[in-house]
């Protein structure tokens, strides 16, 4: 969001702030419904994604976030649609159902986003 010259790219940043954090709260009172214990973390393959980020030069920058924003909802598409078949915990599972509409929408916006930047 910081980094943000176009429009489209600073909507979708604010986007993801707000929705991300409603999805991230049901998943956490999922996890605590669940009785799981799961400190939140980056994954290496975040941290690898988020350090690329900082260090592309900024005017590549807006591209290079708006690939990642795509691989990572398609990941997170997969994942939470996986989950909302097959998940063995409810109030995660019905967080996977309820996040799979969000992460979709996000999809498609960062394809539409990412196209006119190139």
């Amino acid at each position: 969001l910081a980094n943000a010259t176009s429009p489209d790219v600073r909507r979708f940043a604010e986007m993801m702030i707000a929705d991300h954090t409603t999805t991230t709260a049901a998943v956490a009172r999922g996890i605590k419904d669940a009785s799981i214990s799961a400190a939140p973390r980056l994954m290496d393959k975040q941290t690898r994604m988020m350090k690329k980020l900082r260090n592309t030069p900024e005017a590549k920058r807006q591209i290079e976030y708006m690939d990642q924003q795509v691989m990572a909802h398609e990941e997170a598409l997969a994942l939470h649609q996986t989950y909302a078949q097959y998940g063995d915990q409810a109030t995660l599972k019905a967080a996977a159902q309820a996040a799979v509409p969000i992460v979709q929408a996000h999809l498609v916006e960062a394809q539409r986003i990412r196209s006119t930047l190139r």
